[in-house]
């Protein structure tokens, strides 16, 4: 069926903007009169109260007209929980739907209004509010004028947009497409979350931040929009010795951005409502966890993928065709490299079309899949967000052509189709709003998996991508994509003196040089070539350019709404604009993709691991960090993103290893495959035209890979578990050492090291030509050497110590306390590794303690259906273990125990009930083992030391 043309007009690819001065800017808003409260028409509800707000003076207009009249609810739904939401007395303004994120629940209890941790207060007039924790009286969130610094002169940044970093007036401003809102801060604020961003620290820089939410192909450079939006934040205070930690949410899918100054937060939001969840983390001092768990009540719990997905995943953009594909999977399995599932990037695709493959060139690709499968290996396709138009009559093309006669695609204003470009060449985009169009999705996705049996999916693109500005009328000619040469490298590296092969010696000489270099652009990684565009763009002005326009693009650019993307004119079935709903497209489509997957797999657990994401969309999504680079900066900003997304609920979570635009090298490959392989997701993937980057490459990074893998596959119960919690109760996965000493002034923005769950410590190589690596190891428990078993020596827990860091080593520790259950033996598959026996680590606390809590299932059914749950506890008297859940054959026994610590006598006979049980002690390593238990873990456990 041909497509109903509409005329068009030109608009450039790429529109540049200019911000307003500083000067313009605060003539616009100095003058705003901010609310007051109408006191007779505030009504008392059981848990809170609601309040009817009235301009209160002369509008000022500054983006738009003042809305008249707001109404004010500030409820409290839990003891943690208060939620404070202003919306425009007629609801005309766009909230996110409840049938896209589901509003916690919560029972009426009037006495919460005096026992909750938070308590809410106003000023009439104008109008103010803050809140405060009860249990010490600090003031958390505080937007009266007298607490709150006025800053008249911009910031001294390098920032296009620096100039309306001045904030002359804090009163509240409320009109259809801008809002603002202050709120007071400490001096020197410890600010973490507010993603999704690449930042220097995961700590924000409380004297000059500027964070805007308008999901973006961006890449994934410093400080600028990317592919999510998550505004919440995780505030640390400490008072008298002791950490009081909260966090804060604003609800909203409109674009916005968040100023951070001494003294200030101020949000500017350009549509919607102020939707506000202030979560106290508990009653008294806490921990940053505390916090995050709340959040988990607000957005809720992740989805937990199967086990095989904590396998090693492997691919690149540039296959040739199937018999390069196979060759690489060949070669790895010769280089004895686990390899749990082969990722494929668009190649595959015939003419980069969805759902397709090219049989000229990967004919055979059904037959590799189902080998694949024969080993114990899976396979993941990528799946681009935008579908291509049929050019003419002759173009088949029945995923576009059915989707079409459906009716799901996103429209102009007018009622035609919006066409942007994206690989295949002319495309639309998929309106996950549209009454068809998750019936299209499942079934289009059905038709894929009957040709090619995939087991997950790679879900890219989705932000939507588009590589133009504004709707094209499909007819002008477009040059084929052609990739360019890849001619960026890590820092140090400089190939016109030492080649192309990316080693780490030449001829015996290193070929690390001191050098600065920049990340290589989107642009310059993907070198995209494109023809004429021509526009279908009504309403331009009131979309496109927004009266105040948030700041897209790196410090150095400022670009419009449209850049790279859906155009905000852009409209949905349900009669959506773009404008208020894009931040929720990456969410859309990964719950309909969920829905095709569910179906598909008749409710077995999946992956979709997705580029674009939202508030909650980890609830049935995951999330790699998208194209960053192969640079050490790249690497090192990849352990922020694992910070951040484990406590916006996405901990399945994790970077390109090696990283993906540019050429890596040995070194940092090495380096970098070691540092990914403790990171939940675990994948190795490059651009088109870089140097191969398996890591068999080079034979450095093959040892360190096979040692990194044979640790990571033992740990796998404790990963699985430590992702199953999270799943549970929202104990975040990944963290900073500061969320377990949050009191430690050194550690606040700390980022070179990374816990994984409660015992284990992570200090990676983060620089180039380096031996040794500084690391803290804080509290008064014992940490130990994850491979030589022997205790750290630590003089001052505030201070650092030097560690040595030979290439091919990766400095993992234990922290004392800790029941660490392992697969004995790692094979070359998840499945391998799940059918040999379990043994156990066991490092004593201080108090000659430990305990360990594991979750087994099969690893595939539905979360929490078939579970058996087992606690472990280890002291100075023996080993238990309890069967909390026993629901599930766990299979394999427990077989040895090591226990490192034991700085005593050993005991003279170790009995389970009433058999002896074989043990022997190495004085020199202060190690008690056990063997030969042969316990099957359904069974509670209670051997005793006498």
């Amino acid at each position: 069926m041909k497509l109903k043309l509409a005329t068009a007009a030109f608009v450039s690819a790429a529109v540049a903007l200019t911000p307003l001065s500083s000067e313009d800017y605060t003539s616009k808003i100095k003058d705003c009169p901010g609310y007051a409260v109408d006191s007779a028409q505030t009504e008392h509800t059981t848990n809170g109260l609601k309040a009817h707000l009235q301009l209160a003076g002369d509008a000022c207009n500054a983006f738009g007209e003042d809305v008249q009249n707001l109404t004010l609810e500030a409820t409290y739904e839990t003891k943690e929980r208060l939620h404070v939401k202003i919306y425009d007395q007629e609801e005309k303004h766009f909230q996110v739907p409840e049938d896209i994120f589901e509003r916690p629940q919560f029972e009426e209890n009037e006495a919460l209004k005096n026992s909750s941790d938070l308590q809410f207060d106003y000023t009439e007039a104008p109008f103010a509010f803050w809140i405060t924790r009860r249990s010490n009286g600090q003031v958390l969130f505080d937007t009266r004028l007298s607490e709150i610094p006025s800053y008249s002169e911009p910031f001294d940044a390098n920032d296009t947009s620096a100039s309306v970093s001045v904030m002359p007036n804090h009163n509240l401003i409320f009109e259809p497409q801008y809002i603002q809102l202050s709120s007071a801060l400490p001096q020197q604020a410890n600010i973490y979350g507010l993603g999704e961003a690449v930042t220097p620290h995961y700590r924000r820089n409380s004297s000059y931040t500027r964070q805007t939410n308008w999901s973006n192909d961006e890449g994934t450079p410093r400080n600028t929009n990317i592919y999510g939006s998550h505004p919440f934040y995780i505030e640390n205070r400490v008072k008298d010795g002791k950490s009081f930690n909260h966090g804060v949410l604003l609800l909203s899918s409109n674009g916005l951005e968040t100023w951070l100054r001494d003294g200030v937060f101020q949000q500017r939001i350009i549509g919607g409502v102020l939707d506000y969840y202030f979560l106290s983390g508990g009653e008294g001092e806490n921990k940053p966890a505390d916090v995050i768990r709340n959040y988990s009540e607000v957005v809720g719990k992740p989805y937990l993928p199967p086990y095989w997905t904590l396998g090693f995943h492997m691919t690149r953009w540039g296959y040739e065709n199937d018999s390069d594909f196979e060759s690489i999977l060949n070669d790895m399995r010769d280089a004895g490299i686990p390899q749990e599932s082969a990722f494929m990037d668009i190649d595959f695709m015939l003419a980069y079309r969805d759902w397709t493959v090219d049989q000229n060139r990967f004919s055979r690709l059904r037959e590799i899949v189902d080998k694949l499968h024969e080993r114990g290996q899976k396979f993941v396709p990528i799946h681009d967000n935008a579908i291509p138009i049929t050019r003419n009559e002759s173009d088949a093309y029945d995923f576009y052509t059915s989707g079409h006669e459906q009716d799901v695609f996103i429209k102009n204003q007018n009622g035609t189709e919006y066409i942007g470009q994206v690989w295949p060449g002319y495309t639309v985009f998929p309106d996950p709003y549209a009454e068809n169009a998750t019936k299209w999705w499942t079934e289009s996705f059905q038709k894929f998996h009957d040709e090619i049996p995939f087991d997950s999916i790679w879900l890219d693109m989705t932000e939507p991508a588009s590589f133009n500005s504004g709707s094209l009328n499909g007819m002008g000619p477009l040059a084929q994509y052609q990739p360019s040469e890849v001619t960026s490298w890590p820092e140090g590296y400089n190939n016109t003196i030492s080649g192309n092969s990316g080693n780490i010696t030449i001829d015996g000489d290193l070929t690390y040089k001191q050098q600065s270099q920049q990340s290589p652009s989107r642009r310059q990684m993907l070198s995209r070539r494109m023809g004429t565009l021509e526009t279908v763009d009504n309403d331009l002005e009131k979309l496109t350019f927004p009266p105040y326009q948030i700041h897209l693009g790196t410090p150095e650019e400022f670009f419009t709404l449209g850049h790279d993307t859906v155009s905000a004119n852009a409209t949905h079935e349900n009669g959506f604009d773009e404008y208020d709903v894009h931040n929720l497209n990456g969410h859309m489509v990964a719950k309909m993709t969920r829905d095709a997957l569910d179906t598909i797999y008749g409710g077995n657990r999946s992956m979709i691991i997705a580029r674009s994401n939202f508030v909650g969309m980890g609830t049935f999504s995951q999330h790699w960090l998208g194209d960053n680079y192969s640079t050490w900066m790249s690497m090192r900003d990849s352990i922020k993103g694992l910070f951040q997304f484990s406590a916006f609920q996405m901990p399945f979570v994790g970077a390109d290893a090696c990283g993906f635009g540019g050429n890596t090298d040995e070194e940092l490959c090495t380096r970098w495959m070691m540092l990914a392989s403790l990171t939940p997701f675990y994948r190795n993937h490059n651009t088109h035209g870089a140097i191969p980057q398996e890591p068999y490459r080079w034979d450095s990074t093959a040892n360190a890979t096979k040692t990194a893998i044979n640790t990571r596959y033992q740990l796998l119960p404790y990963m699985y578990s430590t992702l199953y919690k999270q799943s549970v109760d929202g104990t975040p996965v990944m963290r900073p050492l500061f969320y377990e000493f949050p009191t430690h002034s050194e550690l606040l923005d700390w980022d070179d090291q990374f816990l994984v769950g409660d015992h284990l410590l992570v200090s990676p190589a983060l620089f180039p030509n380096v031996t040794q690596v500084d690391a803290y190891f804080p509290g008064d428990e014992p940490y130990y050497d994850w491979y030589s078993h022997q205790k750290v020596n630590v003089t001052d827990e505030h201070s650092s110590v030097t560690l040595d860091a030979g290439l091919t080593d990766l400095n993992v520790h234990l922290r004392g306390g800790a029941f660490m259950l392992l697969h004995s033996e790692p094979g070359m598959t998840v499945t391998e590794t799940t059918e040999t026996p379990f043994n156990a680590l066991v490092t004593l606390s201080k108090d000659k303690k430990a305990e360990g809590q594991y979750y087994f299932d099969d690893g595939f059914s539905q979360f929490n259906e078939t579970v058996t749950c087992v606690m472990f506890n280890v002291s100075a008297e023996g080993m238990q273990s309890r069967v909390e859940m026993n629901n599930y054959d766990i299979g394999q026994p427990l077989n040895r125990v090591d226990i490192i610590g034991w700085d005593g006598e050993p005991p003279k006979s170790v009995m389970n009930g009433d058999a002896q049980v074989e043990f022997n002690y190495d004085a020199d390593s202060q190690t008690l083992s056990l063997h030969s238990l042969n316990h099957m873990l359904n069974e509670s456990m209670d051997i005793t030391f006498d």
